[in-house]
């Protein structure tokens, strides 16, 4: 019977031997595919279809005094509702300035407007 334990027996030394056979292969499995990653990727040019995305934003631009534009800008606004100016000429489109508009309303819809709608 001493066959059979010796059969059954668990051989420590190969045991090890096999585990570090396994983890030296891991490692040159894992610097090889390290490597590789590093050789053959593609580089940074943006038309290619690997290529890392760019998702930066640019950040919101401010004005350290924006009075002087906001200022400007109303005048503009003002500007176009009180004078007159053509939009488009040829077609006999015109900007007049808003109380004459309010004005040329009430002329053109009768006396029905002027009485304040009644009848």
């Amino acid at each position: 019977m001493p066959e059979a334990e010796e059969k059954d027996a668990i051989h420590v030394r190969a045991m090890m031997w096999a585990a570090l056979a396994i983890i030296v292969t891991l490692a040159l499995a894992a610097f090889a595919v390290y490597f590789a990653w590093v050789i053959w990727r593609s580089p940074a040019v943006p038309n290619v279809p690997n290529a890392p995305m760019d998702f930066s934003v640019a950040g919101a631009m401010l004005e350290s005094a924006p009075q002087r534009d906001y200022a400007s800008y109303l005048a503009e606004k003002q500007r176009m509702l009180t004078s007159y100016q053509w939009v488009d000429e040829q077609a006999g489109i015109a900007r007049i300035p808003i109380e004459e508009a309010l004005r040329l309303m009430v002329e053109r819809s009768g006396p029905q407007a002027a009485q304040g709608g009644r009848r």
